[in-house]
Parts: structure tokens; C-alpha cells; sequence
């Protein structure tokens, strides 16, 4: 039996014609263009270069090509401020710089002092009023290293740019009527020496009858003198006894902050760093604890910088 072959119908294409036409068939474009690559990719968020300088200034360079268009205000907003308190500063047009790459803005303690706390910065946009938080490129702290706060007319100030845990841009602000500048801790196994120096707009009396209070945040009753030895008209030096801790234990964790009082009117001074270009003291300036055993626990006693740089001692209970 013979199979008959018959010939294709006139005008359909073979089989190999079909696979001849198949690989010649131009492929689809699928590479990214910029223009695609932008399109297929969410917005960037706007951000930003920040620096600490030596005069106490902190400049910011604006990212040109994350920016919004139109008109944009810089601003910087005081973090859980019931008076909602912020500064306002314009933002160099970006069609019109004569360097897209140099978009900057200064903030100056002497134009736009900023309340003690914590800043976040924003732009924003005048023509909606819409608000962009600003993603933090880089905060530069390195002008800062030794720098020392600066009086700026009754307050004593400093202020530093840093990237917050979620990476924003934020301003740490320090602003007090005085302020006591530690510039040595020394601990030993009975007790921590301090020395530190008072910085404040008009210095009268100097440190006459000053001394340092301990204040207990459990009790008032628990609060404590520690006498002064006075090294010139600002600096002073004092010791922390711990056995005087001791005594005054009353929970099962103990805490005091201290103050300098150098009036009879006058309100009492922090003691704590300003100065310099760290942020957070707490995790940076460790000072060893001492453990001090007792009849039925063991205390570790320790100095430590709190959440505002401030000075605290804190005695706390561990069972043997």
C-alpha cells in the first residue's frame, strides 16, 4: 500500500518555510530605556546631604533629581511639640541654580534657633503644600569633633544632623540658660570622680557656694548634696560617693540626675555633653558599673548619660 503525498494548498507556507519565518520573526524590545526604567520603578524619595559646621551652622544639599517639582520650602519641624513649632526656610529653584548639583540651605543658630529636642526635616511644596520628609544621604558630624556650644543670646546651644533609625533626616538641638560641660569621668570601685565646667551668657559670681545635687527620681527625701572643689571661676570637680548611694537605696532600681547649684536664685544646671559630635551619649560613653554586694543582693552602681546627655547615676538590685 502506498501513501500518497499530496502538495500544499496554493499560498499556505510549508512546514519549513514556517519554521524558516519563526526564527527571522523580530523579537520584542524587552531592555529597560531610562524612560521606561523611570516609568516602571516607584518615585524616589526626596533626600538629602547634611553637614555640621565648625561655626555651629548645619548646611543641606538637596538631591536635585529627587526633588518635587515647583517651588519648595525646607522645613524642620519640632518632634511631639504641642506649640507645633518649626522653621521655614526657601529652597534655591532648581530650574534656575546656577549648579543643579549645589541645591543647598544653611540653618544658623543666629537666624533660626531651634528648641531643645529633636527636629525632623521635611520640603514642601507651595503650590499644594504637600510635605516630603527627607530621606538622609549622609549626616556629616565631622567639624563637630571638640567643637563647644555657643552662646547665642541668653541660651547656651549646639545643634547636630543625623540619620534616624528608619533613616530620615533629623536635627538634635540642645538649648539651655546654662549648662555644665562634663570633660572627665573617672570611676573607681567606691566612687566616680567628675570634672566638668560651667558655660552660661554672663558668668557673675562664678561657682561661690556651689555644689551638686543628686535628685532622686523616686523620692524627694532621697535627694543628696556632693560638695564642689572649684578649679577656677567655670570649672569644677566632684565625687560621687557610692556607699552615700547605698544608704539612700529604697527600690529594687534606684536613680538620680544631677544638678549644679550655683545660686540661691538661680535654677538649678544640668550636668551632662553638649559638646562634640556625638549624638547619644548613652551608647558611646560607657562607664563601667561597680557591683557593691549587700546582706541579701548584689547593687551594680553606675554613672550613665541619659536620653538628653544629661548625668545620672542609677543603682540597681541583682539577686546572688
Amino acid at each position: 500500500m502506498h501513501t500518497a503525498i499530496t502538495a500544499p494548498a496554493p499560498g499556505r507556507p510549508t512546514l519549513v518555510q514556517r519554521i524558516k519565518n519563526l526564527r527571522h520573526r523580530p523579537r520584542p524590545d524587552t531592555r529597560l530605556t531610562p524612560t521606561r526604567q523611570a516609568a516602571s520603578q516607584p518615585p524616589r524619595r526626596p533626600g538629602a546631604f547634611a553637614r555640621a559646621q565648625t561655626g555651629g551652622a548645619i548646611t543641606v544639599r538637596l538631591d536635585p533629581y529627587t526633588l518635587p517639582p515647583g517651588g519648595l520650602d525646607f522645613v524642620a519641624r519640632l518632634r511631639r511639640d504641642p506649640k507645633e513649632r518649626q522653621i521655614t526656610v526657601p529652597v534655591p529653584d532648581v530650574a534656575t541654580a546656577a549648579d543643579i548639583h549645589d541645591v543647598t540651605i544653611s540653618i544658623h543658630p543666629d537666624q533660626h534657633p531651634l528648641a531643645e529636642g529633636r527636629w525632623d526635616c521635611y520640603v514642601v511644596s507651595r503650590r499644594n503644600g504637600r510635605r516630603h520628609r527627607l530621606a538622609c544621604h549622609l549626616a556629616e558630624q565631622t567639624h563637630a569633633v571638640n567643637r563647644q556650644p555657643r552662646t547665642v543670646d541668653a541660651s547656651v546651644i549646639t545643634t547636630l544632623p543625623y540619620a534616624t533609625a528608619d533613616g530620615y533626616l533629623a536635627i538634635r538641638a540642645w538649648q539651655r540658660p546654662a549648662h555644665a560641660e562634663v570633660t572627665a569621668i573617672t570611676a573607681s570601685d567606691t566612687g566616680c570622680y567628675v570634672t566638668a565646667e560651667l558655660l552660661m551668657p554672663e558668668l557673675k559670681d562664678g561657682l561661690k557656694n556651689a555644689s551638686v545635687v543628686a535628685v532622686s527620681r523616686q523620692d524627694e527625701s532621697l535627694d543628696f548634696i556632693l560638695p564642689i572643689r572649684e578649679l577656677n571661676s567655670a570649672q569644677f570637680s566632684f565625687r560621687i560617693p557610692y556607699d552615700e548611694l547605698l544608704q539612700r537605696r529604697s527600690t529594687e532600681h534606684d536613680q538620680w540626675d544631677l544638678r549644679l547649684h550655683h545660686g540661691p536664685h538661680a535654677a538649678p544646671v544640668p550636668i551632662g555633653r553638649m559638646a562634640g559630635d556625638i549624638v547619644d551619649r548613652r551608647t558611646t560613653d560607657l562607664i563601667p558599673a561597680q557591683r557593691a554586694p549587700a546582706t541579701s543582693r548584689t547593687d551594680h552602681i553606675k554613672p550613665y548619660f541619659t536620653v538628653t546627655n544629661d548625668l545620672a547615676i542609677s543603682a540597681r538590685s541583682i539577686a546572688d
